[in-house]
């Protein structure tokens, strides 16, 4: 996925996909939504870490599907390195990106790996239910609505698994949106 351009951002016509011939979109993240998925991350994050079968896996290797990962995060970022003018500030987010990555896969656990498998995936379905609307932007889910909240019984695991890659893309976006403190200090 390329990085989303200003007016991506501004836009904010979310990430459609389909499901079963069936339309649905993401609807972009909120500031407020982004902080929360991001807390909740952690806060499920650690406590996996807590439990007594997570701590047993403290010190086996993380598996070779996630060195794989690792391997191909890496090579997206020396992409990323190579491509970028030199003295950048790209090049440097990139070069930053590299050893970040090699620094944590060399450590890496498979508690780490099992713990942050759990906290992403609840850390998508929250958001699924917040976010998630049908093909015309209309959100299905409120959770401030208990007969909505009832509803997401009835989502199926299909849609719910479906909506992970246009939530991540969300997640990009609010990432990599284009704005620097420069841009919103204005010029000098």
């Amino acid at each position: 996925m390329t990085d989303p351009t200003l007016s991506d951002v501004l836009d904010g016509v979310g990430t459609p996909f389909e499901v079963d011939g069936v339309s649905f979109v993401i609807r972009p993240i909120s500031p407020e939504e982004y902080d929360d998925c991001m807390n909740l991350q952690t806060l499920v994050y650690r406590r996996a870490m807590a439990t007594p079968e997570i701590k047993e896996l403290a010190d086996v290797p993380c598996s070779e599907a996630e060195r794989l990962s690792y391997a191909f995060m890496i090579a997206s970022s020396e992409r990323e390195f190579n491509e970028a003018d030199e003295g950048s500030e790209r090049k440097r987010e990139a070069a930053n990106s590299i050893a970040s990555l090699k620094r944590q896969i060399a450590t890496r656990t498979l508690a780490e790996e099992l713990s942050w498998d759990r906290a992403n995936l609840t850390r998508d379905r929250w958001l699924c239910m917040r976010l998630l609307c049908d093909s015309k932007g209309n959100q299905l889910l409120d959770p401030k609505d208990p007969e909505l909240v009832a509803k997401w019984a009835t989502i199926s695991i299909a849609i719910r698994d479906a909506a992970r890659q246009p939530i991540w893309a969300e997640l990009g976006k609010v990432r990599n949106a284009p704005f620097s403190l420069e841009t919103l200090r204005g010029p000098k």
